[in-house]
């Protein structure tokens, strides 16, 4: 869309003439390379950020077996409760 808008406002002022010639010397492939890269990179990290997350949280938790288990006991009553509702009797 910036492409269009330039070309059309290009014999209006310098900086739209000089905006098409950054276009047709290669800005929107070079920019478009530098998004996905950073995209790639953002990606990454993330990934990296969310994992430790993870093991830190399954790590504290197996230091605490008591949490654990009483996690394990509430999510089988959370379930058998569920599967209660689904084969009672409909109201």
């Amino acid at each position: 869309m910036l492409r269009a808008d330039a070309l059309r406002r290009a014999n209006a002022h310098p900086l739209w003439r000089h905006v098409v010639n950054g276009f047709n010397s290669g800005l929107g492939d070079t920019a478009t390379e530098r998004f996905h890269n950073d995209l790639r990179r953002f990606q990454m990290t993330s990934a990296d950020e969310i994992e430790s997350v993870c093991r830190a949280t399954t790590g504290g938790l197996e230091q605490n077996t008591s949490l654990l288990a009483s996690l394990r006991v509430g999510k089988l009553l959370l379930d058998g409760a569920a599967i209660g509702l689904g084969f009672g009797p409909a109201a």
